[in-house]
């Protein structure tokens, strides 16, 4: 019931932040876009494409490295509700390969 409840509750709070993540990296995809036609036409300096792009690698990996924390702590949450499954002495190597 607790593992329940709080998997519920950190995969909202994973969602919303997945969410507001991907809304930042998507208007910054858009800037970039809209800064890369104004330098075509003239209206914007290299430096300012180059600005953009950067926002939006920056907004991109953002996003991967809060996926990544997200696993990171799916994993721990895992491990600290009991873990350990990797530890069974009913498997044995020539079943399954190497076991740490």
């Amino acid at each position: 019931m607790v593992y329940r409840r709080t998997h519920q509750v950190v995969k909202r709070l994973a969602a919303r932040r997945s969410a507001i993540l991907a809304a930042a990296r998507d208007a910054a995809a858009q800037s970039l876009n809209v800064t890369q036609a104004q330098y075509k036409l003239g209206g914007e300096p290299l430096v300012a494409v180059l600005t953009a792009q950067t926002t939006f690698q920056t907004a991109a990996i953002a996003e991967v490295k809060a996926r990544a924390a997200r696993l990171n702590d799916t994993a721990a949450l895992y491990v600290a509700l009991g873990g350990g499954w990797w530890h069974r002495d009913d498997v044995t190597e020539k079943c399954c390969g190497v076991i740490p």
